[in-house]
Parts: structure tokens; sequence; C-alpha cells
């Protein structure tokens, strides 16, 4: 069973910005997001049709990726400008499925 996305987000960027250890999420694309499912998609597509006026390719890019949705929403709880928030970015990873080299490592939940 899954994890609401936000308790996923508070309780990794807790842990990345208070101590100095990585954090790895693996199978990002089973946790969930809580509310009506219409009005989540909904929402989020009238963010994707956000684009440039000259040309799409210009941006803004917005991330279609479990992975990548993740880690974009951590990112928006971080002092990114800051020294500690882009240290605190660096330590975090986040993987769709669960990655061989972290397979070997020992397992701890929150």
């Amino acid at each position: 069973m899954g994890q609401i996305t936000l308790l996923v987000v508070i309780i990794q960027c807790s842990k990345i910005t208070t101590g100095r250890e990585r954090v790895t999420v693996v199978n990002s694309e089973k946790i969930m997001i809580s509310g009506k499912k219409n009005s989540i998609v909904g929402e989020y597509n009238k963010f994707l049709e956000i684009s440039s006026i000259l040309h799409p390719k210009h941006g803004p890019f917005h991330p279609r990726r479990p992975d990548t949705i993740l880690s974009r929403m951590v990112r928006g709880m971080f002092p990114r400008k800051k020294p500690s928030g882009r240290k605190g970015l660096k330590r975090l990873r986040v993987h769709v499925g669960v990655p061989k080299d972290v397979k070997t490592l020992g397992k701890k939940t929150d």
C-alpha cells in the first residue's frame, strides 16, 4: 500500500535539512495523492497546459513521471536559493521501482 504524498515529502524534507544523511525514495509510482481523482487530474491537466506563447521549447517545463513529480514537490518546500537548501536537494534521490544498488542496502522506513 502506498503512502500519502504530503507525509512523505514532509518527512524527507525534515531528514534532509536536519542531518547529513542521504534520503532515497523508492517506488515513487505507488505514492498516493489525497483528494478526489477528478479534481486532482483536472488541476494537473490545467497545470500542464501552461506554456510559452512563442514556443513550448522555451518552458516552463512540467514533470510528468512520478519520480520527477515527487522531487519537484520536495524542491518546492526547500529554500533552494540558500546553500543549505541546495546541499539538501543534492542528498535526495527518488526512483521508480527499486534499483539494484538500493536493494542491497538495509531497509529503513518511517
